[in-house]
């Protein structure tokens, strides 16, 4: 049976939202929840600032809301279905939207780009006119942080469309941590609450994007064909580590982790295949090499972790690789040390 709970948001018997004029200036900070399972009502929905796409509508639903006049921080936990950020307010048009996925599969279509971005991503999209459409595939479990640009001045972001950051960084971390508690939060009547709520989404908005702004900056200068070739050249020195890697493009490790992000490919996995590859080479061309050379010619610190990269790109150990190697030369394998 479809069940449906729905706050109206009022304050001092005044109503804040019409459906033909959006929200109104909030003297201080209102509060929506809506918990529906069988039925999702468009109004309510629409009235978050959403709407819900047509044949792809969601059966379930718990949504959390706090919103100022330039802010909105909201939980959401809702199963397969399609949400659409219309846009359709000047307001909307001119606000930033973080996205911190903390559970499930999220696709997110905009005008310039198809984002999939995966459990414990933060998601900027920038300001502009064009539509956002959101699609939850099985249970996803977000919080959002909408906010107008202004409410960055004197700070200006850089121009963008779109950023992904591939994990929760020192910004991050606190910033959903007290956003997800914020949107769960009871209406707090007295002014100086509101403003010292207001200010701290002030002060976050700001940090999200100065971060965003340092990492775009930093990934303008290198790209995937530079982080490919430094390994390349430097993978087979066995105290050649990821923070070393990332301190030879002179970026941090976590720049360094979103220039790959496109390739799916973390800088440990990418280090670790290359030198999985070089052994696997030293193996077939000389199986009565011992392990202990082929690990140290290869970059690994030990004979161990060569034999777990092993396993872990290829399948196979030592002995199979060369008996495998010399089957197809018709000779009969042989090792002068056991893997």
């Amino acid at each position: 049976m479809s069940t449906i709970e729905k706050v109206t948001v009022t304050t001092s018997e005044q109503f804040y939202y019409r459906k033909d004029l959006a929200w109104r200036n909030l003297p201080g900070y209102e509060t929506q929840r809506l918990r529906a399972n069988g039925g999702i009502p468009a109004d309510e929905i629409e009235a978050a600032g959403f709407k819900v796409l047509e044949g792809d509508k969601p059966t379930r639903l718990n949504l959390a809301i706090l919103r100022f006049s330039a802010f909105v921080v909201g939980s959401v936990d809702s199963d397969s279905g399609t949400f659409v950020w219309r846009k359709a307010y000047a307001s909307t048009r001119r606000r930033f939207l973080v996205i911190f996925v903390n559970r499930g599969m999220l696709s997110i279509g905009t005008s310039t780009a198809d984002l999939a971005p995966v459990e414990g991503n933060v998601v900027i999209l920038y300001p502009n006119a064009k539509p956002v459409y959101l699609k939850h595939t099985g249970r996803v479990e977000s919080v959002v942080f909408a906010f107008d640009e202004r409410e960055l001045l004197p700070y200006v972001a850089r121009q963008g469309s779109q950023f992904v950051f591939p994990g929760v960084s020192a910004v991050h971390a606190p910033a959903f941590a007290f956003l997800s508690s914020l949107s769960g939060t009871k209406k707090d009547s007295h002014p100086l609450g509101s403003n010292a709520i207001r200010e701290v989404l002030r002060v976050l908005a700001r940090a999200i994007l100065v971060e965003a702004d340092v990492a775009r900056s930093e990934e303008c200068s290198v790209k995937v064909n530079d982080v490919r070739a430094l390994v390349e050249l430097r993978f087979a020195a066995p105290d050649f580590t990821v923070q070393s890697l990332a301190a030879e493009l002179g970026i941090t490790r976590r720049a360094l982790e979103r220039v790959l992000a496109p390739t799916q490919l973390t800088p440990s996995r990418l280090l670790r295949e290359r030198r999985a590859a070089r052994a696997k080479h030293l193996l077939e061309a000389n199986g009565r090499v011992s392990l202990g050379n082929v690990a140290a010619s290869s970059g690994f610190a030990s004979t161990e972790a060569l034999k777990r990269a092993l396993v872990l790109f290829y399948g196979m150990s030592a002995r199979e690789i060369v008996a495998e190697s010399l089957t197809k030369r018709h000779e009969i394998p042989s090792l002068d040390k056991s893997p």
